[in-house]
């Protein structure tokens, strides 16, 4: 799926999608979904309200192809909280990929979003990655540690400030985790059995976001 920048054509896209995922006869295998829900996902929050209206539809519908809500309860409705939306999209993503290569290209998909115009976008994808590595540290690796880095930079250096203070928050994530999935994250691994670390729903670092 090919976001498109402009509002109107957005709309247009996503309706069309919308269309066809309603079409009976029309299939996507679970991988497929999988990708086209991260596409979308960064939308929900999109400057023009139509389009995250929209997009909100999409999502909503995709969890309910892939089975992802548990009890009947939606994950997008009213009241909505993209905190919540993104804890359990990223952990019914972990438990459906026991691969940490897919979960990475999953992430680095997301490193796409840094050159999109809308500042909602890039916001809700650096929040996606932070949720990611909160629950799946292990990906993060000194082989591409780097490369996370690299695309934070973009982030850090953003005009808008919302963006930069979820970057700030997002690399201290990466930090944190890095430090106990490291080679040289023993100690730390042992402090946390021994002081007790009980993991929390949404990464402590975005706890001041209301969303």
């Amino acid at each position: 799926m090919v976001i498109q920048e402009q509002a109107k054509f957005r709309k247009a896209a996503f309706q069309c999608y919308q269309d066809l995922l309603k079409h009976p006869e029309y299939r996507e295998d679970q991988n497929q979904i999988i990708r086209d829900l991260t596409m979308v996902l960064v939308h929900v929050e999109d400057e023009d309200k139509d389009v995250a209206e929209v997009a909100k539809n999409i999502v909503q519908h995709l969890l309910e192809a892939l089975q992802w809500h548990p009890g009947g309860r939606p994950l997008v409705g009213d009241p909505y909280s993209l905190q919540e939306l993104l804890h359990k999209i990223t952990k019914h993503l972990i438990r459906h990929h026991s691969s940490e290569r897919d979960l990475e290209a999953l992430a680095y998909n997301s490193f796409t979003h840094v050159s999109s115009k809308q500042a909602s976008v890039r916001r809700i994808a650096a929040m996606f990655i932070g949720h990611l590595l909160h629950k799946k540290g292990s990906i993060l690796t000194e082989g591409n540690i780097c490369v996370y880095h690299a695309w934070l930079e973009n982030h850090l250096s953003d005009h808008d400030p919302a963006v930069r203070r979820v970057a700030h928050e997002t690399q201290n994530i990466l930090r944190r985790v890095f430090c106990l999935y490291s080679r040289h994250g023993l100690q730390t691994a042992i402090r946390c059995l021994v002081v007790g670390c009980k993991r929390q729903r949404y990464p402590p670092e975005h706890n001041n976001i209301s969303a």
